[in-house]
């Protein structure tokens, strides 16, 4: 999976907030500590760390620096954060469901990033494209 796809799918399953304490950690608010970010944003310094470091493994692993995939977060996360709707939601009973699946629930076992990277792939891949062009081509 590329880096665009993992930012994307972030967001479709709906950690927003996550994606915002990533940029943040790059941009706005360098150098910041996890604890700090888990206080602006809710999202548990763990989470973070492991969010973090897996995105950086992923960059590694196709061949990119720590700067080059900084770049493409910087780039993209905004229009991501701005472009790219949730998708997953939990009812009052705490059951995820994947509006993409038409409100379907998505079986308690899965996580919800690994339903919507199986099933959902194509959706994925249109965003990644968008992305490209709206944002890639034009610096």
């Amino acid at each position: 999976m590329s880096l665009l796809a993992w930012l994307i799918t972030k967001k479709l399953a709906g950690r927003t907030e996550l994606l915002r304490a990533l940029y943040d950690s790059v941009v706005t608010y360098k150098g910041t500590s996890p604890l700090e970010l888990e206080i602006r944003y809710g999202v548990p310094r763990e989470v973070f760390r492991s969010a973090r470091q897996r995105y950086y493994e992923k960059a590694k692993t196709i061949g990119l620096s720590i700067h080059a995939a900084n770049y493409i977060l910087i780039k993209a996360v905004p229009w991501i954060i701005e472009n790219v709707p949730i998708k997953v939601y939990t009812d009052g009973d705490g059951v995820y469901r994947c509006l993409l699946c038409r409100g379907r629930a998505i079986d308690e076992r899965i996580i919800v990033e690994d339903h919507i990277v199986k099933k959902h792939r194509k959706y994925i891949a249109r965003y990644a494209e968008q992305i490209k062009k709206s944002v890639f081509q034009k610096t």
